[in-house]
């Protein structure tokens, strides 16, 4: 514990802000950024090089801190290109229907006939958890005319649906994946809003991400949207959303979903059905309009994603508060394989580099002390050069006074930076730390 909670911030901190603030510079981005996935670029570069058919493709990689922020654009995409995304539909779709929930125009696990009374019997109890899930009971593909048929309104679509496909199951006893539930959830939306649904997305998703590329008309302008396969995106409106979920529903300050909506999404929602049709690798479970690809043994979801038929692959490590996304036309099926190997370069790219960030062994020395900030300056500021090293680096009382406070870190700076004693505006004795869950040590040095 710190002896002064309300007034005591981290030794690294102070550490960063002082060399700032004396010496009147900040990290670049270019600074800040020290990951190398380039490897993950590379296996794009080889689908453009070797698909006959692919002109180009795009790759973005971006953590909350900033501390990754990657673009790379190959062959024939940059910033201004827009593709269709398939099945990373799902997820935009997702978005639309939870924020209604938020606003309690609809809840997830109400009947289907108390918003469309001419859903009657077994098929008028499925729910929309189990639509956006894919355990309503629906068959399963995408490949129904209904979804795709331009001359209806989605409104006459889903009474297609009701008056001629049957259920494949009870509602929740089977996992089927296929774009016939969250059409007739997207019809339930457009009734409990009064808006058609492309309205709902510009008012609830596009407008407040600031969403410019982003529609519905991926095959051109229709009155049926294809709720789970038919919209078109560019990589930057794309990874607001993006941006969005990993940060628990906040983008830039504004709020598109609550904190439980995002929790709702990446947890599992399928309630143990039997998977019987599924694109996922073996025993994957699905959220609200997303796979949980990575899950702890503790149950903790660690990423989830939502590729598309074209190979268009959004997706998030939660654990380390990275988004990503590749994005290329093609088939998913022949790219699949090479979009598990970005995830898994990415992923790894990520433990090595940002633990500089997160953890306080800095120095990978095994130990917490004031070496640390020292390492972590130095790499944060590299066009100084590196600090030259003193004989009190690692230690953590570096003036020997028999404290551990921020007075070494004073010393410290003054040492290897000759910024003087009195660039910290407050007592040393201010920011003590003591050897509890915090894991610092109290011991004097055997500095001179």
């Amino acid at each position: 514990m710190r002896s002064t909670l309300d007034r005591c911030v981290p030794l690294s901190f102070l550490v960063v802000m002082t060399l700032t603030a004396g010496q009147g510079f900040l990290p670049s981005r270019a600074a800040a950024q020290m990951c190398d996935f380039s490897p993950v670029a590379n296996v794009a570069q080889g689908i453009v090089d070797d698909a006959l058919l692919v002109t180009g493709a795009s790759v973005w990689l971006e953590t909350g801190d900033l501390s990754v922020d990657e673009t790379f654009h190959l062959g024939t995409f940059d910033d201004t290109t827009v593709v269709p995304i398939a099945s990373a539909t799902k997820l935009l779709s997702a978005v639309v229907i939870l924020s209604l929930v938020d606003d309690n125009l609809l809840d997830l696990d109400a009947p289907l006939s108390s918003y469309l009374p001419q859903w009657t019997g077994v098929a008028g109890t499925m729910t929309v958890r189990q639509m956006f899930s894919h355990t309503s009971g629906l068959p399963g593909g995408s490949d129904h005319a209904v979804l795709g048929d331009d001359t209806l309104t989605l409104a006459q679509a889903v009474e297609v649906i009701r008056t001629t496909i049957p259920l494949a199951a009870p509602p929740g006893a089977e996992f089927s994946y296929g774009g016939l539930s969250m059409h007739v959830a997207g019809r339930v939306a457009e009734v409990v809003s009064g808006q058609p649904w492309s309205q709902l997305f510009a008012d609830r998703v596009a407008t407040p991400l600031g969403l410019t590329t982003t529609d519905y008309f991926a095959f051109g302008f229709t009155l049926n949207p294809r709720i789970a396969g038919g919209a078109r995106s560019s990589l930057g409106d794309y990874g607001r959303v993006l941006q969005m979920i990993r940060d628990r529903g906040a983008w830039n300050g504004v709020p598109v979903l609550t904190p439980a909506a995002v929790a709702t999404m990446t947890s599992d929602q399928t309630a143990g059905a039997t998977i019987v049709t599924s694109p996922a690798p073996p025993g994957t479970r699905y959220g609200v309009g997303v796979w949980l690809d990575e899950v702890a043994a503790t149950g903790e979801v660690l990423r989830i994603s939502s590729p598309g038929a074209f190979g268009f692959t959004p997706w998030i490590d939660l654990d380390l508060r990275l988004a990503a996304i590749f994005m290329v036309q093609y088939s998913y099926a022949l790219v699949r394989d090479d979009t598990f190997l970005m995830q898994d370069l990415a992923h790894a790219e990520a433990v090595s580099c940002l633990p500089l960030f997160r953890r306080g062994d800095v120095n990978a020395d095994s130990a917490l002390d004031i070496g640390d900030p020292i390492a972590l300056l130095g790499r944060l500021f590299p066009s100084a050069g590196p600090p030259a090293a003193v004989p009190c680096e690692d230690a953590l009382d570096a003036n020997d006074d028999g404290e551990i406070n921020i007075a070494d870190a004073v010393r410290l700076l003054n040492s290897l930076f000759g910024l003087g004693p009195n660039i910290i505006p407050f007592p040393g004795t201010l920011c003590s730390i003591d050897g509890s869950v915090d894991a610092l040590t109290c011991t004097a040095s055997i500095c001179p």
